[in-house]
C-alpha cells in the first residue's frame, strides 16, 4: 500500500511542467492513494501530467485539488493506459479573473478494468475559461465512468466553458456511464457540454479497406487517431512522443504490462 500527499505552490509569473507517473512492474496486488494540492499563483503557467501504467491487480484513488489565482493558465492531463480499478477526482476552483483551465483525459481499458474520472470546476469570478475533453476506448468487459460538473456562480459573468466526453465501445460487454453537468447562476456566459457513446465508424472502415488497408490495421489507425485527439494536447514533447508509442503498442497487443517510464529515469 502506498499513500502520498503532495503540496505544490507555484509563485507569481512562474512557468512549470510537472509529471506524475504510477508504475507497477511486479504483478502483486496493491493499493495506492494520492492527494495533490496545487496552488497557482497570479500569472503562472502550469502543465500537470498524470500517467498510470500499472496492472489489473491494482487499485488507485487519486485526488487533485486546484486553486487558480488571476491570469493563470493551467493544463491537467490524466492518462490511464494500464490499470485495475481507478478513480481520479479533480476539484478545480477558479478564483481569480482571467484564469484558464484545460482538463483532459484518456483511458484505454480491456478485460475487467474500471476507470472512473470525476471533475468539478467552480467558476467563482468573471472572465474565466475552462475546457474538458475525455476520450475512452473500452474493450471486453471493461467499464468507464465520467462524471463532470461545471458550476458558474452568481456574478461569474463572461464565463466560457466547454465539456466533452467521447467513448468508443469495442464490444457489447463493455460499458460506459457518462454524466456531464452544468449548473449556471449567471446569464452572460457561453457554456456547453456533451457526451457520445458508440462504435468505430463503419463507413470510415469501409473507405480504408477499399484502399487496401487490412481491417485490423484500419481499426487500429482509427483508434489511434481518436486517442491522439487528447494526446496531441500534451505540450511536453518527449512525453507526448512516448505516449504515442505506448498507445500504438497497446492497440497492437504488444504492451501487456508496464514498461516503466524512460522520462522518469
Amino acid at each position: 500500500m502506498v499513500n502520498r500527499r503532495v503540496l505544490i505552490i507555484v509563485g507569481t509569473n512562474v512557468r512549470v511542467k510537472l509529471l506524475l507517473c504510477d508504475h507497477a512492474i511486479s504483478p502483486a496486488a496493491f493499493l495506492t492513494t494520492q492527494v495533490v494540492e496545487l496552488f497557482a499563483g497570479q500569472g503562472s503557467n502550469i502543465e500537470l501530467y498524470d500517467l498510470e501504467e500499472t496492472h489489473a491487480a491494482g487499485f488507485r484513488f487519486n485526488e487533485l485539488y486546484l486553486k487558480q489565482d488571476s491570469y493563470t493558465d493551467v493544463t491537467v492531463n490524466l492518462i490511464t493506459l494500464h490499470n485495475g480499478k481507478t478513480r481520479n477526482s479533480v476539484y478545480a476552483t477558479l478564483e481569480g479573473g482571467g484564469a484558464s483551465l484545460s482538463l483532459n483525459g484518456v483511458a484505454i481499458t480491456d478485460k475487467s478494468q474500471h476507470v472512473d474520472n470525476f471533475t468539478f470546476v467552480d467558476h467563482r469570478v468573471p472572465n474565466c475559461t475552462s475546457s474538458e475533453l475525455f476520450n475512452y476506448v473500452l474493450d471486453q468487459q471493461s467499464v468507464g465512468v465520467f462524471a463532470g460538473k461545471v458550476l458558474v456562480r452568481p456574478g461569474a459573468q463572461h464565463t466560457v466553458s466547454q465539456q466533452k466526453n467521447r467513448n468508443i465501445c469495442l464490444t457489447r460487454q463493455s460499458r460506459v456511464f457518462t454524466q456531464p453537468q452544468l449548473e449556471i447562476y449567471a446569464d452572460d456566459v457561453k457554456c456547453s457540454h456533451g457526451a457520445t457513446v458508440g462504435r468505430l465508424d463503419e463507413n470510415a472502415l469501409f473507405y480504408m479497406r477499399q484502399r487496401g488497408i487490412p481491417e485490423q490495421e484500419a481499426r487500429m489507425l482509427l483508434l489511434i487517431a481518436f486517442v491522439n485527439e487528447v494526446i496531441d494536447l500534451v505540450e511536453l514533447e518527449p512525453f507526448r512522443n512516448r505516449l504515442k508509442r505506448l498507445v500504438e503498442k497497446r492497440f497492437r497487443g504488444e504492451l501487456s504490462q508496464c514498461e516503466g517510464c524512460r522520462v522518469c529515469r
